[in-house]
């Protein structure tokens, strides 16, 4: 999936022609997908037959923003349960620059990622801009946060050579890390 642009499909889509070698025997699928919005059509591509998914059972209504850590991790009634059906690995790469849209992007792996212990979401991106460092760090303390409520562990982090910047040898951070689903975890009062 990319932002539902006719050229970013497009483009896209003959991508996955060029590679068809590496595709032959698996169905490849593009779709646009604005974060946060509803995805049962992207969820119904991997569904059994026997399963069906509307637009009411899949919510892209977001709770509002919470400051500092909170101490519960419940999922709202509001927000969607994720399905076993869901997807075991959902890749993001190179998109936490879109600072007010980290919400967005993570309900869109919430709701896509399966339940199953293993699922993963792989998130790959660059510190292009130093000073924007910690507001793009951001994107995981809000994982952490309910409803997401989402484990992140940083796999890898190396210097690379930029290829924005026209300095020869300008390097850029980049970052390889993995969000898993948490344990439910409420503080019981008594």
């Amino acid at each position: 999936t990319d932002y539902p642009d006719a050229a970013v499909l497009n483009n896209i889509t003959r991508n996955v022609e060029l590679n068809a070698v590496l595709t032959r025997d698996k169905q490849v699928v593009v779709k646009g997908l604005q974060w946060g919005s509803d995805v049962s059509s992207i969820l119904q591509l991997i569904a059994p037959p026997s399963s069906s998914f509307s637009s009411s059972s899949v919510s892209s209504s977001l709770p509002p923003s919470t400051d500092g850590i909170t101490t519960e991790c419940e999922q709202p009634s509001m927000m969607p349960v994720p399905s076993v059906n869901g997807f075991d690995l959902v890749l993001v790469s190179d998109c936490l620059y879109l600072l007010d849209q980290h919400r967005n992007l993570l309900l869109s792996c919430h709701q896509l990622l399966s339940t199953r212990p293993d699922a993963q979401v792989l998130v790959a991106f660059g510190q292009h801009h130093p000073r924007m460092e910690d507001k793009v760090n951001a994107f995981f303390d809000i994982a952490a946060e309910s409803p997401f409520c989402f484990h992140a562990r940083l796999l890898a982090a190396d210097m690379v050579v930029n290829p924005i910047i026209k300095t020869p040898g300008a390097k850029v951070k980049v970052n390889l890390y993995v969000l898993t689903r948490t344990a439910k975890t409420t503080l019981q009062t008594s």
